[in-house]
């Protein structure tokens, strides 16, 4: 891997981890809503999503930490 390389991946891994972040805020405002609407089901997936993107940020901070080492 060149050092060009490594940069971009080390500058992807923190952008795609603050992405997911910006998603799941707006993910979190629209459970929200659901649950208003009486639809308890799609906030409680909607929930499971956020959690399954906060697990993924783990990893993505894992992989980034290897990267900066």
């Amino acid at each position: 891997m060149s050092q060009d390389e490594r940069e971009k991946l080390i500058k992807l891994l923190d952008h795609w981890i603050e992405h997911n972040v910006e998603h799941a805020d707006g993910y979190s405002k629209w459970a929200a809503k659901a649950k208003e609407f009486g639809k308890n089901k799609v906030h409680d997936e909607i929930i499971m999503a956020i959690q399954h993107i906060k697990n993924a940020n783990v990893s993505l901070g894992n992989a980034l930490d290897e990267m900066k080492k």
